[in-house]
Protein backbone atom coordinates (compact mmCIF):
# COMPACT_ATOMS: atom_id res chain seq x y z
CA UNK A 1 0.00 0.00 0.00
CA UNK A 2 1.08 3.29 -0.85
CA UNK A 3 2.40 5.35 2.41
CA UNK A 4 3.08 8.78 0.16
CA UNK A 5 3.32 11.04 -2.92
CA UNK A 6 6.32 12.86 -2.95
CA UNK A 7 7.57 15.39 -6.01
CA UNK A 8 10.59 13.71 -7.72
CA UNK A 9 12.88 16.46 -8.08
CA UNK A 10 15.09 16.72 -11.67
CA UNK A 11 18.75 17.81 -11.04
CA UNK A 12 21.27 19.72 -13.22
CA UNK A 13 23.34 16.43 -13.19
CA UNK A 14 20.83 14.29 -14.19
CA UNK A 15 20.24 16.23 -17.26
CA UNK A 16 23.81 16.02 -17.88
CA UNK A 17 23.67 12.75 -17.31
CA UNK A 18 20.73 12.14 -19.86
CA UNK A 19 22.82 14.28 -22.73
CA UNK A 20 25.63 12.26 -22.26
CA UNK A 21 23.51 9.13 -22.90
CA UNK A 22 22.02 10.41 -25.76
CA UNK A 23 25.78 10.77 -27.39
CA UNK A 24 26.44 7.61 -26.34
CA UNK A 25 23.96 5.77 -28.01
CA UNK A 26 24.20 8.15 -31.21
CA UNK A 27 27.89 7.03 -31.44
CA UNK A 28 27.65 3.78 -31.04
CA UNK A 29 24.94 3.50 -33.85
CA UNK A 30 27.65 5.45 -36.20
CA UNK A 31 30.13 3.26 -35.11
CA UNK A 32 28.64 -0.06 -35.69
CA UNK A 33 26.60 0.91 -38.95
CA UNK A 34 28.16 -1.88 -40.98
CA UNK A 35 26.75 -4.32 -38.89
CA UNK A 36 23.41 -5.72 -38.42
CA UNK A 37 21.80 -3.85 -35.43
CA UNK A 38 19.25 -2.17 -33.94
CA UNK A 39 18.04 1.13 -34.29
CA UNK A 40 15.62 3.32 -32.48
CA UNK A 41 13.42 5.01 -35.11
CA UNK A 42 11.02 7.90 -35.21
CA UNK A 43 9.38 8.57 -38.33
CA UNK A 44 8.53 12.40 -40.01
CA UNK A 45 5.23 13.65 -37.96
CA UNK A 46 1.77 13.20 -39.91
CA UNK A 47 0.63 16.90 -41.04
CA UNK A 48 -2.41 16.57 -39.04
CA UNK A 49 0.04 15.63 -35.85
CA UNK A 50 2.08 18.92 -36.64
CA UNK A 51 -0.39 20.93 -36.56
CA UNK A 52 -2.16 19.68 -33.07
CA UNK A 53 1.30 19.66 -31.54
CA UNK A 54 1.08 24.03 -32.82
CA UNK A 55 -1.37 24.28 -31.49
CA UNK A 56 -0.75 22.62 -28.20
CA UNK A 57 2.24 23.99 -27.17
CA UNK A 58 0.51 27.35 -28.08
CA UNK A 59 -1.65 27.31 -24.93
CA UNK A 60 1.99 26.77 -22.86
CA UNK A 61 3.41 29.53 -24.27
CA UNK A 62 5.54 28.31 -26.97
CA UNK A 63 5.96 28.22 -30.49
CA UNK A 64 6.72 26.60 -33.03
CA UNK A 65 6.25 27.65 -37.20
CA UNK A 66 2.80 26.81 -38.12
CA UNK A 67 2.15 26.38 -41.96
CA UNK A 68 4.88 24.97 -42.42
CA UNK A 69 6.46 21.63 -42.30
CA UNK A 70 8.14 20.52 -39.05
CA UNK A 71 11.70 19.90 -38.96
CA UNK A 72 13.47 17.99 -36.38
CA UNK A 73 15.69 20.83 -35.70
CA UNK A 74 12.13 22.80 -34.88
CA UNK A 75 11.33 20.10 -31.94
CA UNK A 76 14.75 19.77 -30.70
CA UNK A 77 14.35 23.40 -30.22
CA UNK A 78 11.36 23.63 -28.40
CA UNK A 79 12.05 20.89 -25.76
CA UNK A 80 15.63 22.54 -25.48
CA UNK A 81 13.49 25.56 -24.57
CA UNK A 82 11.23 23.59 -21.84
CA UNK A 83 13.86 21.81 -20.56
CA UNK A 84 13.90 25.20 -17.63
CA UNK A 85 10.51 24.87 -17.33
CA UNK A 86 9.09 23.64 -14.11
CA UNK A 87 6.78 21.86 -16.38
CA UNK A 88 9.53 20.00 -18.69
CA UNK A 89 8.51 16.80 -17.99
CA UNK A 90 4.56 17.30 -18.86
CA UNK A 91 5.60 19.42 -21.89
CA UNK A 92 8.30 17.11 -23.20
CA UNK A 93 6.10 13.95 -22.71
CA UNK A 94 3.24 16.12 -24.74
CA UNK A 95 5.56 17.15 -27.98
CA UNK A 96 7.06 13.35 -28.31
CA UNK A 97 3.61 11.90 -27.68
CA UNK A 98 2.34 14.19 -30.83
CA UNK A 99 4.91 12.48 -32.74
CA UNK A 100 4.38 9.31 -34.73
CA UNK A 101 5.75 6.75 -32.28
CA UNK A 102 9.44 5.63 -32.13
CA UNK A 103 9.99 1.95 -32.61
CA UNK A 104 12.70 -0.10 -32.90
CA UNK A 105 14.38 -1.35 -36.41
CA UNK A 106 17.09 -3.12 -37.70
CA UNK A 107 17.27 0.00 -40.22
CA UNK A 108 18.56 3.25 -39.37
CA UNK A 109 15.47 5.14 -40.20
CA UNK A 110 16.55 8.34 -38.76
CA UNK A 111 15.18 9.45 -34.95
CA UNK A 112 13.00 12.59 -36.38
CA UNK A 113 12.73 13.62 -32.31
CA UNK A 114 16.27 13.72 -32.03
CA UNK A 115 17.32 15.34 -34.91
CA UNK A 116 20.36 11.97 -35.57
CA UNK A 117 20.49 9.93 -38.11
CA UNK A 118 21.97 7.31 -36.16
CA UNK A 119 20.34 6.31 -32.79
CA UNK A 120 19.74 3.21 -30.79
CA UNK A 121 19.28 2.11 -27.41
CA UNK A 122 22.47 1.29 -26.21
CA UNK A 123 22.55 2.34 -22.56
CA UNK A 124 20.27 0.34 -20.42
CA UNK A 125 21.08 -3.35 -20.93
CA UNK A 126 19.72 -4.49 -17.99
CA UNK A 127 16.51 -2.61 -18.34
CA UNK A 128 15.40 -3.10 -22.42
CA UNK A 129 15.96 -6.06 -24.63
CA UNK A 130 17.06 -3.99 -27.78
CA UNK A 131 20.39 -2.54 -25.30
CA UNK A 132 21.24 -6.49 -24.30
CA UNK A 133 21.01 -7.21 -27.81
CA UNK A 134 23.31 -5.00 -29.31
CA UNK A 135 25.79 -5.16 -26.39
CA UNK A 136 25.65 -8.69 -27.64
CA UNK A 137 26.89 -7.86 -30.79
CA UNK A 138 29.65 -5.28 -30.14
CA UNK A 139 30.51 -7.87 -27.58
CA UNK A 140 31.47 -10.59 -30.46
CA UNK A 141 32.79 -8.11 -32.77
CA UNK A 142 34.99 -6.91 -30.36
CA UNK A 143 36.02 -10.69 -29.25
CA UNK A 144 36.51 -11.46 -32.86
CA UNK A 145 33.69 -14.02 -33.02
CA UNK A 146 31.65 -12.06 -35.39
CA UNK A 147 31.65 -13.60 -38.29
CA UNK A 148 29.58 -14.33 -41.37
CA UNK A 149 27.57 -17.40 -39.31
CA UNK A 150 26.07 -14.45 -36.73
CA UNK A 151 25.97 -12.08 -39.13
CA UNK A 152 23.00 -14.92 -40.89
CA UNK A 153 21.63 -15.08 -37.52
CA UNK A 154 21.74 -11.56 -36.75
CA UNK A 155 20.19 -10.42 -40.33
CA UNK A 156 17.11 -13.26 -39.41
CA UNK A 157 16.40 -12.42 -35.87
CA UNK A 158 16.53 -9.04 -35.97
CA UNK A 159 13.63 -7.90 -37.63
CA UNK A 160 11.79 -9.96 -34.92
CA UNK A 161 13.21 -8.86 -32.02
CA UNK A 162 12.37 -4.70 -33.33
CA UNK A 163 9.28 -5.71 -33.79
CA UNK A 164 8.26 -7.79 -30.58
CA UNK A 165 10.71 -5.22 -28.24
CA UNK A 166 8.42 -2.65 -29.93
CA UNK A 167 4.97 -4.20 -29.45
CA UNK A 168 6.32 -4.90 -25.40
CA UNK A 169 7.35 -1.03 -25.13
CA UNK A 170 3.53 -0.54 -26.16
CA UNK A 171 2.11 -3.07 -23.83
CA UNK A 172 4.08 -1.89 -20.76
CA UNK A 173 3.43 1.81 -21.26
CA UNK A 174 -0.45 0.92 -21.45
CA UNK A 175 0.11 -0.73 -18.25
CA UNK A 176 1.83 2.26 -16.92
CA UNK A 177 -0.51 4.40 -17.87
Amino acid sequence: NPIAFTQYTRHHSMKIIEEFMIVANEAVSRKYQDLPFLYRVHPEPAEDDAVKLVESIAKYGYHLPAGKKLKPKDIQKILDEVKWDKREKLLSRMILRSLTKAKYSPDAEGHFGLALDYYSHFTSPIRRYPDLQIHRIIKEKINRKFDDNRKKHYDLILDRVAKKSSESEVKAEKLEY
